[in-house]
């Protein structure tokens, strides 16, 4: 290899790291060089065998001629420690640490700020899609009414496994994992978590209001079976995991769950581990971007991108003033005494199917529109409020399933 190269420290070798090495090799022509691989386990076995692997982390985050630092870690502890250690060191960093990230963004916000160095983290929120890139540059003056989209590619393809080619669960699960598409740990993606995380760094940049997981209400695809489906096909619908930040009067709105996508929309043309993503905006209407979802090749991708900007100086604007306050808060001027009001609910108009010895108090719902029962199985069509959804412990149960609605 012949030319000048910018060298990287590489945190972590799973599907990711492999994917970016894989991605760099096939780019001839990229600048960059990995320089080393921080991994936990000396004695596992390597696809690869041209690189530098250590388990001494600082090798890495304290040698100079390391500018660049890659950190694709599954440990969000781990990884918070090695970005702002590197941060701190003056090293520009590149991230895919979805779960770190959400958590933990206004500390990196500060630390940028206060370090002059650059965090760039495309691959951690949707892929191959460069939804971070065209908030902060593209929309970063336009008023983002709505943000919603596909942000698991895992889910989404079990989804679509079985309910547009009749696979059962299990097999769509064990495809999921074999093609490397489900994280270590699969509750974070079947559970929402996964979503969850993502959604709130996509709100920081879409509204300039940082909205911690917590706060984000999650239901995932666990409960979702054939009579759901049934149901959705005969009412004209697409089952999907749905993240959506929406602002209103009042402020922000931001959940994450199973929601019934009317057929012919752009969101339900979504299939297999591909991501979709909708912005509306006051100026520029409505949006849509649509790329690979899952996979190491895809993020890695991504990655390789965040390598190439953060190389030539670019760095988030922030550009939105970011405000750590509860969701729902007015976009009013208070005073630095006042205290921030109450969360605000949110209605919501929903499908509950249970089934055997389960039944859904009435008093959960505001209204309800629809009751049908056929033997064993019942399911309800009504409106509640979050809140309420959040606090009923039928749903804990997992012969129940929700969907959200039109």
């Amino acid at each position: 290899m012949q030319g000048v190269y910018n060298k990287i420290g590489l945190f972590g070798f799973g599907c990711v790291g492999h994917g970016l090495y894989q991605v760099l090799q096939a780019a001839q022509d990229a600048p960059f060089l990995i320089h080393k691989v921080c991994i936990r386990d000396a004695t596992k076995e390597r696809p690869v065998h041209d690189l530098e692997f250590t388990t001494d982390k600082e090798s890495l985050l304290y040698d100079p001629a390391i500018k660049i630092i890659v950190e694709l870690t599954s440990d969000p502890d781990a990884a918070l420690e090695i970005v702002t250690t590197a941060l701190r060191n003056g090293k520009s960093v590149v991230s895919a640490n979805k779960k770190m990230i959400a958590e933990h963004l206004p500390l990196l916000q500060r630390l940028q700020e206060q370090y002059g160095t650059s965090l760039l983290y495309e691959a951690s929120s949707a892929a191959s899609i460069p939804i971070i890139r065209n908030l902060e540059s593209y929309f970063n003056r336009d008023n983002i009414l709505c943000i919603q989209g596909i942000l698991n590619g895992s889910t989404n393809y079990i989804l679509h496994r079985m309910f547009t080619e009749q696979c059962t669960y299990a097999a769509a699960f064990a495809e999921a994992l074999q093609s490397g598409f489900l994280e270590a740990d699969s509750d974070n993606d079947i559970l929402g978590y996964d979503s969850r995380f993502k959604l709130s760094i996509l709100s920081a940049h879409a509204f300039g209001r940082y909205i911690s997981p917590e706060q984000i209400w999650c239901r995932g695809i666990q409960g979702i079976t054939k009579e759901d489906a049934h149901f959705a096909q005969r009412h004209g619908y697409v089952i999907k995991l749905i993240a959506g930040a929406k602002r209103s009067a009042i402020g922000i709105h931001a959940d994450v769950a199973p929601h019934c996508i009317p057929v012919g929309e752009p969101l339900a043309g979504v299939h297999y581990a591909d991501n979709g993503i909708q912005l509306e905006s006051a100026f520029a209407g409505l949006q849509f971007f649509k790329g690979t979802g899952a996979g190491g090749i895809a993020t890695g991708s991504a990655v390789w991108s965040d390598i190439s900007a953060v190389s030539e100086g670019y760095r988030y604007r922030y550009a939105k003033k970011q405000v750590a306050l509860p969701v729902g808060i007015p976009d009013v001027a208070r005073g630095p005494e006042e205290e921030p009001p109450l969360l605000q609910d949110t209605l919501l108009r929903v499908y509950i199917r249970y089934t055997g010895g389960s039944f859904i108090p009435e008093e959960l719902f505001e209204e309800i529109e629809e009751v049908f029962t056929r033997g064993a199985t019942s399911y309800c069509i009504g409106t509640a409020q979050i809140s309420a959804l959040q606090h009923t412990n039928i749903l804990q149960d997992d012969r129940v399933c929700i969907l959200v609605l039109p």
